[in-house]
């Protein structure tokens, strides 16, 4: 008798405690350092929904929608569409992942977007020119540039985010050959343009105050990076599987090949500096690879991958990127800030959709190729 009611009683203790916990429960989700932060669905006492961390956003050029990578490298997906009353024909997120620019479908105007947990408030920017089709952001997220291919001038923007000044146009009709890659730099005085023709390409320099003139001749220029904070930028030469920085580029500085062949860099696509500089990131068409390379003389990290790169777009950290087109899913992650016993190891991280977001499915494509031409766009 004195086991079966020990044993009512503890059932009844049990149910107690399960009663209390489900009447009142309080949840923290910690952020790491320096992490932006989405709201989430579930909600607490006082009404407001639970925080967790925000990787960065991505636009989804197939719905024209802007989504949160929610969560943490590792350990993340891709989220529900921020509400937004316009429809965005081309997005360009910026490093800090607070604001983006935005062009509309249909009507071309630019815009300013603000990233808030639950929306993309889109303010317009009156004073950019309609019809521009690329946006190209600096390093730190100081400057843009709006490229309106059809008519060969680009608008900069700079003073970000808070004095915003619009300088420009800047006509490139005067450059020669396809436009193949396109950067500028912090402060927004300085453009770099690269060129690729029929045999071989070059790169220009111009900018708000300067009309664009030939810096050196190369094979094709495939992509353009600043350095933050800086005039120094890293070209892709596609022809000569070189990655090549050059030092003060509007002074007249020197260059220097930092990447080869023998360093993993085959048919280079793409390029970008880390946040602190110390680092160029090199996707590399023909290997399917990223190969990190050194700004100031250290050994170069390669990272093959089961997968097509093609893209190197910044996230919260140093040196994180989504390696993938950003309406593929799931999304392909690069994190160069992992490390494993002190030593640096980079890794290639999946981030999927949650059940909540329509996401296009990736089509298989073939790895960027330049194109061959004397074409004036």
């Amino acid at each position: 008798m004195m086991r079966r009611m020990s044993g009512r009683a503890a059932l009844l203790v049990l149910a107690v405690v399960v009663s209390i916990a489900a009447a009142h429960v309080k949840v923290a989700i910690a952020a790491p350092a320096g992490a932006a932060k989405v709201l989430g669905g579930a909600k607490g006492q006082s009404g407001s929904p639970i925080e967790g961390p925000v990787l960065g956003y991505v636009f989804n050029s197939v719905h024209r929608t802007i989504h949160p990578i929610q969560g943490i490298t590792g350990a993340a997906q891709v989220g529900p569409a921020l509400a937004s009353e316009v429809s965005f024909a081309t997005v360009a997120v910026f490093p800090t992942h607070t604001f983006a620019f935005g062009v509309e479908a249909g009507s071309g105007s630019a815009y300013y977007v603000e990233l808030t947990p639950a929306a993309a408030k889109a303010t317009t920017l009156g004073s950019i020119n309609d019809g521009a089709d690329r946006i190209v952001i600096s390093p730190s997220g100081t400057a843009a540039i709006f490229y309106d291919r059809a008519n060969r001038e680009a608008q900069v923007v700079s003073g970000l985010p808070g004095d915003r000044k619009v300088r420009g146009p800047v006509a490139l009709d005067s450059v020669p050959g396809v436009i193949s890659a396109l950067a500028v730099n912090d402060a927004g005085d300085a453009i770099l343009i690269g060129v690729s023709e029929e045999e071989g390409g070059s790169l220009y320099l111009g900018g708000p105050s300067r009309d664009p003139r030939s810096l050196t001749n190369m094979g094709r220029v495939s992509s353009v990076a600043f350095l933050p904070d800086s005039n120094d930028a890293a070209v892709a030469d596609y022809d000569r599987n070189e990655v090549i920085l050059l030092t003060d580029v509007a002074g007249g500085g020197g260059s220097t090949v930092i990447g080869g062949e023998h360093d993993g860099v085959m048919q280079p696509a793409v390029v970008a500096a880390s946040a602190d500089g110390a680092s160029i990131l090199v996707v590399s068409s023909q290997r399917g690879g990223i190969t990190r390379l050194s700004t100031s003389g250290g050994l170069p990290n390669s990272l093959d991958c089961d997968c097509r790169p093609s893209n190197l777009m910044p996230l919260v950290g140093n040196a994180v990127f989504v390696v993938t087109e950003t309406s593929a899913s799931p999304l392909l992650v690069y994190d160069g800030d992992r490390e494993l016993n002190g030593q640096p190891a980079p890794r290639i991280w999946f981030v999927p959709p949650s059940e909540a977001t329509l996401v296009a499915e990736p089509t298989p494509s073939a790895p960027r190729r330049l194109p061959r031409g004397r074409s004036g766009r």
